[in-house]
C-alpha cells in the first residue's frame, strides 16, 4: 500500500533517501523507507488517509484568485515611457 511521507519542514522540495518531495510530501510503496522516515521524525500516512484532506469537497470553500499587488508608486514628476 502506498504511503505518504510528510516532511517535518513544511513546503520542503528536494530529494531525500531517493524520494522526491514536493510541497513537503512524497510517496513510497516501500515498508522499509516508511519505517526509516518515521524514525527520522517524518509523518507517515496511508495514501487513502491523506487523500480526503487534499481533494476538493473537503468542506473548505474554494478560494478565489487574488489580484496582483499594485506596482510601486511613481515618484512625482516622472513619466512613463510610451511605446509607439
Amino acid at each position: 500500500m502506498k504511503k505518504i511521507i510528510i516532511a517535518p519542514v513544511s513546503g520542503y522540495k528536494g530529494e531525500t533517501a531517493g524520494l522526491q518531495f514536493v510541497d513537503g510530501k512524497a510517496e513510497t510503496d516501500s515498508p522499509w523507507l516508511s519505517q526509516w522516515f518515521k524514525e527520522k521524525g517524518y509523518t507517515v500516512k496511508d495514501s487513502d488517509e491523506a487523500a480526503p484532506a487534499d481533494s476538493p469537497g473537503d468542506g473548505a470553500a474554494p478560494t478565489e484568485p487574488q489580484p496582483a499587488a499594485d506596482p510601486a508608486p511613481k515618484k512625482p514628476g516622472t513619466r512613463e515611457k510610451k511605446t509607439p
